[in-house]
């Protein structure tokens, strides 16, 4: 049967190409009828769209399982993306709970200050409230999701739900929500079409569901949608015997159940690339540094805060980072979550502007903010339109400097936090990672503490103490900003900045520097039980060299053979595909100045765990025991320089790159050096980086599962 349909649907005539980037037409077809011209088009296959029969009464299903809390999942029908009420349904989805991302990258969710935000999270009914539509082939559902915090009734949640969407049909927006809609709804557009993989994507998904023509249409007929029409459709589609309502309710008996989530990498930095060389060429001009051919500049403002940028003058969209270097590594402080609760409240009211103002603002701009904590850095970062980049640096720079941590806002952050905390303690991915963690790192070290914190360290936490540790910890002698997108150059970037931080003068301690950790003597093992599961999940790691070691490359490349490339390495083929021990299974190598780690992970079947241990570690031995292939390292090799492009696409792909370049001092040229870098190393070169520098015999191992039978 798999194979007949496979014969019937996988071939040309049911099949097309998108292309897009700089090429010539007419070479591109010509390489795409050399490369796929001979495979047998295939019979015509029908297309059919489904027709959904009629509901005539509400829907509702509960069920009770172990859980941490309370989950709700509510639907109705929705015509497909070829029906004429689409446009209007997207519009009243943003009206309902802000914008969303279209096709794949580009922006993220908008919508602090929607209706659904207001009447559900600011209330402290929910942690978070969700609604969304799309363009389906066929008629689909227009969802709605909460999940519920301690001691709330489900019947509160449905209610405050229900008054969103009756209001909805009863009653027409207003001239402000709907323009607030509509440039919600054009950034995302915009943000939509940052990259060719993206425009290519949305071709291929438009002419799927209805025709790739309407992707050069629909943001007008986004725009030509009125109140009128939103009422309308409201009416057609949100009626009350339409919805089917879900709840996920926990067990009165507190045992609690895990999914299968798989935790951040532990290391206490991020990738890294070369280390600096003071010889390399670099320009220095009126205090600003450029160097390469990406067009990258670094400069200093008199403050202290170094800026990076990308200037693309014309760009219709603007991405920054903050990062300021106040992680609880680089601070030392030995509370649990301290810098990450200051993060997640460091937008929740300002001086110049409350929480309510704030969201209102940044909505109604349909650019994003957002904060948060690693264990080195606190970073703030935007994805804006261009034409807004005064006024979102505004609310930035409000938010860093001027934080007032508002009483009732922090109480309603901590409760969201400790929800969130008890779903980690139900997450076999999350327990699986504290026993690697706890394992590896010492009492004292700071990698050993939850970046997030404890129950226990959260529920204490004060805002006096939030205060004292921004006026210690936050300033310009720490802050990095890099901006990628619309503006003119660095001058422009750095005159903009100075207008808001200029005068931003703070004089804080000098950060620790990164903590190295050892591998134990001999390997350890740490099995966590959570009742209720049907899946196990473990976390093999292992302390290795630091980032400016001369064999880094080769490691790293040596890993990627081993649990990245293509079905996820040598890892994928053998312990997933040959024998059978995990539904996934991948390793990667995350870079630190002082330790880097090595790390294996995989969701398996209880029954399977120590054969999956085993396989993995056999598999790690292989590599130093055999050289890889010459065919494995051209095809590493042609994967890691290939990949470079598409992580370069995205505005915040380059933000991020230029931030690690800062971090460690690479050089303005790194990537016009980096694929020498990789396409130097040989097969000896692996062997002997993966001989010195991972050792099965003493790594730690964390799981977390039902347990054995």
């Amino acid at each position: 049967d798999l194979f007949n349909h496979y014969q019937r649907y996988y071939a040309p005539q049911n099949a097309f190409i998108s292309v897009v980037g700089d090429f010539e037409a007419d070479e591109m077809i010509a390489r795409i009828d050399e490369a796929f011209g001979s495979i047998p088009s295939g019979d015509p296959v029908e297309q059919i769209i489904a027709t959904d029969p009629p509901q005539q009464a509400e829907r509702r299903v509960t069920v009770h399982r172990p859980s941490p809390a309370a989950y709700m999942m509510m639907a109705h029908r929705m015509p497909e993306a070829s029906h004429p009420d689409i446009p209007a349904l997207l519009v009243a989805d943003s009206i309902l709970s802000g914008a969303k991302p279209m096709g794949i990258g580009g922006g993220s969710a908008m919508g602090r200050s929607s209706r659904l935000y207001r009447s559900l999270v600011s209330t402290g009914l929910t942690r978070g409230a969700s609604s969304g539509t799309g363009l389906h082939i066929d008629p689909f559902l227009w969802t709605f999701s909460a999940t519920a915090l301690p001691g709330i009734e489900p019947e509160r949640i449905e209610a405050a739900f229900e008054e969103q969407l009756a209001k909805l049909r009863d009653e027409q927006a207003s001239e402000d929500e709907f323009l607030k809609a509509r440039k919600q709804i054009r950034a995302q557009y915009i943000y939509s079409r940052e990259t060719v993989t993206a425009q290519a994507f949305w071709t291929g998904q438009m002419e799927i569901v209805d025709h790739a023509g309407r992707v050069d249409t629909l943001e007008d007929e986004l725009a030509a949608v009125t109140p009128e029409d939103v009422q309308r459709v409201s009416q057609t589609w949100l009626t009350p015997t339409g919805r089917t309502i879900g709840w996920q309710l926990p067990n009165d008996n507190g045992v609690t159940s895990a999914g299968v989530d798989v935790p951040d990498p532990v290391a206490d930095q991020v990738e890294a690339v070369a280390p600096f060389d003071l010889e390399r060429p670099c320009h220095v001009s009126d205090g600003v540094e450029s160097g390469g051919s990406y067009g990258f500049f670094r400069a200093t403002l008199p403050n202290g805060i170094v800026v990076l940028a990308q200037p693309r003058p014309g760009d219709p969209a603007i991405n920054g980072s903050f990062s300021i270097d106040a992680g609880q590594s680089a601070t030392m402080d030995d509370r649990p979550g301290i810098a990450s609760l200051l993060a997640d409240n460091l937008n929740r009211g300002g001086a110049n502007r409350s929480f309510e103002e704030y969201n209102e603002t940044i909505d109604s701009l349909g650019a994003m903010i957002g904060a948060g904590a690693g264990r080195r850095s606190i970073s703030v970062d935007f994805h804006a339109l261009s034409e807004d980049l005064p006024c979102v640096l505004d609310l930035v720079g409000d938010l860093i400097r001027n934080p007032v941590f508002p009483d009732d806002e922090l109480e309603r952050v901590r409760q969201q936090t400790l929800t969130s905390l008890r779903e980690d303690e139900d997450d076999t991915g999350s327990v699986a990672g504290d026993a690697m963690r706890e394992l590896l790192y010492p009492e004292g070290h700071p990698g050993r503490l939850p970046l997030e914190g404890t129950p226990e360290s959260v529920a204490l936490f004060t805002r006096d103490d939030l205060v004292a540790y921004h006026q210690r910890h936050i300033g310009p002698a720490v802050t990095t900003v890099a901006l990628v997108g619309g503006i003119d150059s660095i001058q422009h970037a750095i005159e903009e900045l100075q207008r808001v931080f200029g005068d931003w003068q703070v004089e804080i301690p000098d950060i620790h520097p990164a903590h190295s950790v050892d591998a134990p003597s001999e390997a350890k093992r740490d099995d966590r039980v959570i009742a209720g599961k049907s899946q196990s999940n473990l976390v093999v790691a292992f302390p290795t060299l630091p980032r400016d070691h001369e064999d880094y490359y080769a490691l790293n490349v040596a890993n990627v053979i081993l649990g990245q490339l293509g079905l996820m390495g040598r890892l994928g083929a053998t312990v997933r595909d040959e024998q059978g021990l995990a539904y996934h299974v991948s390793s990667s190598l995350s870079a630190g100045t002082a330790t880097s780690m090595w790390t294996a992970r995989a969701g398996v079947d209880p029954a399977n765990v120590d054969r999956a241990v085993d396989g993995i570690l056999s598999e790690t031995r292989r590599l130093q025991s055999e050289p890889v292939s010459p065919d494995e390292l051209q095809d590493a090799k042609t994967f890691i320089v290939g990949s470079l492009p598409l992580g370069l696409e995205a505005l915040g792909g380059v933000t991020d790159l230029l931030l690690r370049i800062e971090r460690f001092g690479h050089g303005l040229d790194y990537l016009d050096r980096y694929p020498d870098l990789i396409n130097t190393l040989i097969v000896a070169d692996l062997q002997r980086a993966a001989q010195r520098h991972l050792d099965p015999d003493r790594v730690v191992v964390g799981v977390a599962g039902p347990g054995k039978a």
